[in-house]
């Protein structure tokens, strides 16, 4: 009943079991972001698309991928360079593996969405220089709202995704301490 594990790591556990579904996107991204990265050249002609579209003069992120908010934050800014990926296919021929389809895209958004919450929220419960317990119920709930709402998404992988999600967080946090309340 006293026992009370870390939110961070309950949450760091619900996200890794819930990316095994999109595996396959995901590394489809961190492969073309690597070969993008393991060239000057290619950085450089990826930097100068990027700034001919206007975009920010920022770089693609690799992730590391045992940490799941590097992953998540490797998506997003890969998001924001979909139309320069699209673009590097016709210089470089080689890229186009790597390069998601419209289909692979909208995924990479939809979990995109569905993990800026628990990146929010690990944000939150995470912070060092404030106490976080008094947050903890409140921000538990959020993540319980989006799994369920995603729940029922009409996306099968954003489905499947809160199906896992909800079967680890069941496990930890389904029978709520009374301590906390």
């Amino acid at each position: 009943m006293f026992h009370a594990r870390c939110c961070a790591h309950i949450l760091n556990l619900c996200v890794q079991d819930g990316l095994d579904p999109t595996e396959e996107i995901v590394d489809k991204v961190r492969d073309g972001v690597k070969y993008i990265a393991a060239s000057e050249g290619r950085r450089i002609k990826f930097a100068e698309i990027s700034k001919s579209l206007g975009l920010k003069c920022k770089k693609l992120i690799l992730d590391v991928s045992t940490c799941w908010n590097s992953t998540y934050n490797m998506l997003a800014c890969a998001i924001e360079f979909k139309n320069v990926f699209l673009i590097y296919i016709t210089s470089d021929q080689g890229f186009k593996v790597y390069v998601p389809s419209e289909e692979d895209w909208e995924r990479v958004a939809g979990v995109c969405f569905f993990l800026e919450v628990f990146s929010d929220v690990t944000k939150v419960v995470s912070g060092t220089g404030y106490s976080t317990s008094n947050l903890f119920l409140s921000k538990i709930r959020r993540v319980k709202k989006i799994i369920d709402k995603k729940a029922i998404d009409p996306n099968l992988h954003i489905r499947e995704m809160a199906r896992k999600m909800e079967l680890k967080f069941e496990k930890y946090l389904g029978e709520t301490n009374l301590v906390m309340c």
